[in-house]
């Protein structure tokens, strides 16, 4: 004897054909595939040493002419660009990094706060 496999279905579809109930559930299955291949993904947060690049990358790009109030939000705005999360990059680890460049000499003191 062999045993076929019932599915238990509401009142309503007990005279629905098979093959239509088959489809429902292919169709089922492909949305189910969709939701989870469009699934945001998370962004990466950035480490130390991509905050240190982008700041030197910022730090060549902007003009002497630039407000320093503007150039954490220069830095994040390249960051994002790289598909970083910023939302939690704060300006404080941006100038941290600013500082520890220029006392290095890898960057020069472009905005001239360190003089």
């Amino acid at each position: 004897m062999i045993k076929e496999k019932r599915n238990f279905l509401p009142q309503e579809f007990v005279d629905v054909e098979e093959d239509v109930i088959e489809d429902l559930e292919k169709s089922f299955e492909e949305l189910e595939k969709l939701r989870r291949r469009n699934k945001r993904k998370k962004l990466r947060y950035p480490s130390s040493r991509d905050i240190y690049n982008t700041v030197k990358e910022a730090a060549n790009l902007i003009s002497p002419t630039l407000n320093p109030a503007d150039f954490p939000g220069v830095v994040r705005d390249i960051l994002k660009s790289r598909g970083f999360y910023t939302g939690l990059v704060s300006d404080r680890r941006i100038w941290r990094a600013y500082k520890i460049l220029v006392a290095k000499k890898n960057i020069p003191d472009i905005l001239g706060l360190l003089t």
